[in-house]
């Protein structure tokens, strides 16, 4: 009973804000009809814009209906601009004036017709909300109004077809956006959070949503059909000159501080930037999960892109010694200390242009965790326990830059560079038992692994590229080179007791490895057009891979010294690769058609040396690279397109290398140099369907992939002592089909915002287990609602509800099917008092089912709540008190389950807290 009351006060509390804001009320109708001018026949979906006249603030939007009849409901009175919009039509502009009448009715509206669909209709630049050019949409931001001081992340929460989730994602129509440019330029490289938490709503002129082509296309005119959705963030002229920034401070209970400066100094062409960040709630400054472009500098690699996707890797992922990623997961308690620089600048009439980006961050990690593991496997059912304890420290720098020169109206040339370095320490300490399924201990361990690393890498490129006079025909020549280097080391002792065979294994090694790499790729485009709607593609790419691992490991000796070679854990090896990628590419372009296929050739040749024995092993492999693609625009926003792509995926130093790797003694990892290149194919159709008129966006797509010789593991356990060995194995049968569709709308009744999503997926996993071939299904399917409603100056509401429902089955596992269901609830309100005060709360209840193994249900509802107080005359200055997870329900556990291992895993997290913070928002502009 307790229980209950609680949980329905914690609904009341998170939900009364919503009902104050029910005190504001407004009393204007306008209503009216559109027609056509020639036949005065009624248009539906014609968008409706009603926009302050003083501030040009879009108030209210909507569309007619099936009989051209249109109403804006609850206006104030006052002078507005009343717009109105059709694809088929010029736009149509009026003035009109609201008093307190009950309800307004316009004459009819009557648009003139046009024979030809223009790709910009522009009435009144100071008007327009929204453009439509191609395949640009484009807003005006001052159209749309936020609260003073607020970033460009809550700007794009008010426009029609984007969302933003909680950590900053950004989906327009469907699709993740994938770049976040200001003017054109990017800003501290692939970090959009940085531009997007940072930058002020108040100072962007556009916000301009579109799919950006290939460098190569963008270059050559002939469209590839390869895009990636990309936001353009247009500053004021007047806000070019001058600077601002934000500087917050925050301290709160259990030690918990966050603080955080930026300041941007722009000079027309010319933009320089620098951020510090000091932390330890969780914020890195680093958001969309930038480790993959700003992580372990060890996991660099090549991709050849247009020569068939051959991707080739130089890194050297250790399986224990130092194996932590360097970024923050959630697991544990962070401390993260974080800047960056950033600069570019264009001149010479923009010939010449130069764009670098300084990144620097230490981050510090202590923590403890507890996993119960399930093993099932043929013959052999165990279980058992760990507790592990875990510090980590990761200091990197990190700087790139890009130099771009226009030599004249026919050529180019582009240099970029790109070089980190990084230093990494990490302890890890561990007790675990095991037990046969008849309960009866197999084995008991304690181990500690202590691993130090120092890794640094350079990227560097020079691009030439050339039109010529006949439109179509260009020549463009590049070479690039990659350069990493490892050096990590460590100790590992462990000491285990095994029960059925009565013995005690100790290790205590030492662990040195040095791993370099050096990769040189060249390669040559050439286009001719073979008509004004196709053109002919021929390209030669050669590609050099030399990699060399030295791993060596030394046991104590009874002097105390590691001095002891242990040639068992020792190898050194050496691998070189040479590939010759002559390619061919038909295209054809129309205004409906986009048609391109062609196929590159693979001749590569592979060098072994495992230099400790002095023996070679010499490979060729010749490979074809398909690719094909077919793509039908119905209009400029409906468009279906089939896509096919062959890739090979090299194997990683570490699969090839012929030695044990034992820093988790119950999991040996060994390496085969026997492995071959992998091949997967990939097939894709996709459909969207957009209507920015009438705020309707539709996102369907379907993906069927299959690999041949996919890389995978055999493994073998011994049924005494429950060690398993794994090799890696080249193997037929992966297989993954995905299906993925989303629906965006708005309900202009209600004045909902909403946005329905549908995810399926199957795959298909085998390896081999105790020497027999596991057949791993898995299915997973997922549904989504997201509603939002957001009432200007009085509340911003959303709710955010996933479920998914996840089944496995194994060839091995007579137990049957693992099936479980998942939820995740986000609702999240803000609402905006009296006073320049303002109220948030938002909510993260997320649910997982119980399986075979686990007997229990996981619950978590994380609530957040914060109250802020603006002062100053432009509202520069705020003052918030929040508290993180008010429940204290923010338990960190992760559970994975399929029908062979099953785990479950609790670690230490931050939990509640309440901060006290401030926030400076700081600007001076010169017109």
């Amino acid at each position: 009973m307790c229980s209950l009351l609680k949980k329905r006060t914690v609904i009341f509390l998170f939900l009364l804000p919503a009902f104050s804001s029910a005190i504001y009320s407004q009393n204007v109708t306008i209503s009216g009809r559109v027609l056509d001018t020639s036949n005065h026949e009624f248009i539906s979906s014609s968008s409706i814009a009603l926009i302050k006249l003083e501030d040009s603030i879009l108030v209210r939007y909507t569309w007619t209906d099936s009989i051209g009849k249109f109403r804006l409901e609850n206006i104030n009175s006052g002078k507005y601009i009343l717009i109105v919009s059709h694809p088929n039509y010029p736009d149509y502009v009026d003035a009109i004036v609201t008093k307190n009448e009950a309800n307004l009715l316009l004459p009819d509206i009557v648009l003139s017709t046009k024979e030809h669909l223009l790709e910009e209709v522009v009435v009144r630049q100071t008007v327009s909300a929204i453009k439509i050019k191609g395949d640009t949409t484009e807003y005006i931001a001052d159209s749309f109004k936020v609260q003073p001081n607020s970033t460009v992340e809550e700007l794009l929460r008010k426009l029609p077809g984007m969302q933003v989730d909680k950590f900053g994602v950004i989906t327009f129509q469907g699709k993740k956006v994938k770049k976040v440019l200001v003017d054109g330029e990017e800003f501290f490289g692939d970090d959009p959070t940085l531009i997007t938490q940072n930058i002020r709503a108040d100072m962007v002129d556009k916000v301009q949503a579109y799919d950006k082509k290939s460098e190569q296309a963008a270059f050559s005119g002939i469209n590839d059909g390869i895009k990636d959705k990309t936001i353009n963030i247009k500053l004021k002229a007047n806000k070019k000159n001058g600077y601002f920034g934000k500087v917050n401070g925050g301290a709160g209970s259990s030690g918990y501080f966050d603080n955080q400066a930026m300041i941007n100094l722009f000079r027309d062409k010319m933009k320089f930037a620098s951020y510090a960040i000091i932390s330890n709630t969780g914020v890195g400054g680093l958001g969309w999960k930038d480790q993959q472009n700003y992580g372990d500098v060890a996991n660099s690699g090549v991709q050849i892109g247009d020569a068939g996707d051959l991707s080739i890797s130089i890194s050297n992922d250790d399986e224990g010694i130092n194996s932590w990623s360097g970024n923050y997961d959630g697991r544990g308690l962070p401390l993260v200390q974080t800047g960056g620089l950033h600069f570019n600048n264009k001149w010479d009439d923009d010939k010449q242009s130069i764009n670098t980006n300084y990144k620097t961050s230490n981050l510090n990690i202590k923590g403890n965790s507890k996993t119960v593991f399930q093993n099932n496997l043929p013959g052999l059912k165990n279980f058992g326990n760990q507790s592990e304890s875990f510090s980590g420290l990761n200091f990197r720098n990190k700087l790139n830059g890009t130099y771009d020169l226009e030599i004249d109206s026919f050529s180019s040339v582009k240099i970029s560079f790109d070089g980190s370095t990084g230093h990494k320490t990490t302890t890890n300490s561990y007790e675990s038992e095991t037990f046969g399924e008849d309960s009866l201990l197999i084995s008991d361990n304690t181990r500690e692994i202590k691993g130090r690393g120092d890794n640094r890498t350079l990227i560097s490129s020079i691009l030439w590229r050339k039109k010529f006079k006949k439109a179509g025909r260009t020549i463009s020549i590049s070479f690039n080179e990659n350069y990493v280097l490892n050096d990590i080391n460590g100790f590992l002792y462990s000491k285990t007791f095994f029960k059925k065979i009565d013995s005690i294994s100790v290790i205590d090694q030492k662990k040195i490895s040095n791993t370099s790499g050096f990769n040189f790729t060249s390669k040559a485009i050439y286009t001719e057009p073979l008509s004004t709607s196709s053109s002919l593609a021929i390209n030669y790419g050669i590609i050099v891979n030399n990699i060399k691992s030295r791993r060596k490991t030394f046991d104590k000796s009874t002097r105390g010294d590691y001095s002891i070679l242990n040639e068992e854990f020792s190898n050194n090896y050496q691998y070189k690769q040479y590939t010759y990628l002559p390619g061919v590419s038909y295209n054809y372009s129309s205004k409906k058609w986009l048609i391109n296929f062609g196929s590159n050739i693979g001749i590569t040749s592979y060098k072994q040396d495992d230099i400790d024995i002095d023996t070679s092993i010499r490979r060729n492999f010749i490979n074809w690279y398909p690719r094909a693609m077919l793509a039908y625009s119905f209009s400029t926003q409906r468009r279906l397109s089939i896509n096919y792509k062959g890739n090979s995926q090299q194997p990683l130093i570490n699969q090839l290398q012929p030695v044990i790797v034992n820093e988790d003694p119950f999991n040996l990892v060994v390496g085969n140099p026997g492995l071959n290149p992998s091949f997967r194919n990939n097939f894709q159709v996709t459909f969207n369907d957009n209507k920015d008129v009438a705020q309707r966006y539709f996102y369907a797509t379907i993906s069927y992939s299959f690999t041949r010789n996919g890389i995978t593991n055999y493994t073998t356990t011994d049924t005494l002592t429950s060690i398993t060995t794994s090799q890696f194995v080249n193997i037929n049968g992966n297989k993954n089909l995905t299906l993925y569709s989303s629906y965006d709308f708005s309900l202009k009744k209600p004045d909902l915002n909403i946005s329905l999503n549908l995810n399926t997926n199957f795959n298909n996993y085998v390896n081999y287990v105790n020497g027999i071939l596991s057949k791993n299904r898995s299915a997973f399917y997922s549904g989504g609602i997201y509603v939002g409603k957001t009432k200007v100056e009085k509340y911003d509401l959303r709710i955010d509800l996933t479920g998914g429902y996840n089944t496995s089955k194994s060839n091995l596992e007579a137990a049957g099917i693992v099936k479980y269901w998942t939820y995740n609830l986000h609702p999240s309100l803000i609402v905006f008092l009296p006073f320049k005060m303002q109220l948030q709360s938002d909510l993260n209840y997320n649910f997982q089912q119980k399986s075979l193994i686990f007997d229990n249900n996981i619950r978590r509802a994380i609530w957040n709540v914060g109250i802020s107080k603006k002062l100053m005359k432009k509202d520069n200055l705020k003052f918030t008190l929040s508290c993180n997870d008010i429940l204290n329900q923010n338990i960190g556990i992760l559970r994975n389950i399929n029908t062979n291992y099953i785990t479950q895993n609790t670690f230490t997290t931050i939990r509640r807290y309440i901060l006290l913070s401030g926030t400076l928002n700081f600007n001076k502009s010169k017109n």
